[in-house]
Order: C-alpha cells, then sequence, then structure tokens
C-alpha cells in the first residue's frame, strides 16, 4: 500500500475523533472536522480556548481516529504531532479546511479562531471489509 491509498481514504473522510491529554494524565477526546494536506497533515479549526488547544501545548503527542459507521468497516488510526497556528499564520492550511468545510468560513473572524496542524509519527489503516482483512502500518520518522 501506498501513501496515495491513506491519503485517499482520508480525504474521503469529513469527521474524525481527536484525544489529547490533559495537565492532570487525563484523556480527553473530541469529534472535529477535519482536512488534509498531500503529505497527510491533518487540519483542524478551532478555539484557542478549547481543551485541546491547552492540551496540546503542554504536549503535542496527539492520537485520531478516522473512518466509522455501520457499513464502512475501514478506520485509520493515526498518531502524530500537533502545532498550534494563528489565524494570520494559517496560509494555505486554513485555505484547504475551508475548501473542505465552506460552513466553517461563519467562524473564520471569531475572537480565538485558530488551526491546529498535526504531522503523522504513525498511521495504521485496517479494512475489515475484505478477507483476509488488509492492514497497513507505517512510521513517519521524518517528522
Amino acid at each position: 500500500m501506498k501513501d496515495n491509498k491513506l491519503y485517499n481514504f482520508i480525504k474521503s473522510e469529513k469527521y474524525a475523533v481527536i484525544s489529547s491529554v490533559n495537565r492532570a494524565g487525563q484523556p480527553e477526546s473530541a469529534l472535529v472536522a477535519f482536512s488534509e494536506t498531500e503529505k497527510l497533515e491533518l487540519i483542524i479549526a478551532t478555539s484557542k480556548n478549547s481543551r485541546k488547544v491547552k492540551n496540546m501545548l503542554l504536549n503535542p503527542n496527539i492520537s485520531i481516529v478516522i473512518g466509522f459507521g455501520d457499513e464502512r468497516l475501514t478506520s485509520i488510526q493515526f498518531e502524530g504531532v500537533a502545532r498550534v497556528l494563528n489565524l494570520a499564520n494559517a496560509g494555505e492550511y486554513a485555505k484547504t479546511h475551508y475548501a473542505k468545510h465552506p460552513i466553517l468560513l461563519q467562524h473564520k473572524d471569531e475572537p480565538g479562531e485558530c488551526f491546529i496542524v498535526i504531522n503523522p509519527t504513525w498511521v495504521r489503516y485496517t479494512n475489515y471489509s475484505t478477507l483476509p482483512v488488509e492492514v497497513y502500518e507505517d512510521h513517519f520518522d521524518a517528522y
């Protein structure tokens, strides 16, 4: 499997569950709208006052699950390192994100709006709709 297959699957999805860890070491998860780059970076727009941003500023290591539902038996487990960008520094990331989620443009001028960009460190693709089950894992040490 090539990164192209990972990218195409990620691109076909719009929502994911992201998990971070708070100051006390407790996990916190949230459903988020995300977009992606061809480098498999994930992009999320959120408020700088959100729990996820506060957590990522303390510990930038996160995990994400993409893909779920009754009919689709394929998912991606994604681990990565997050960085927070303010709107002024988001550039192409903002354009990419709003192109996939134009409804979110209504929030772009809200005070505290920012972007989280996540670089992958490990990805596992699993497709249970095939026999045998298709599993692919990759490490991204370059990040």
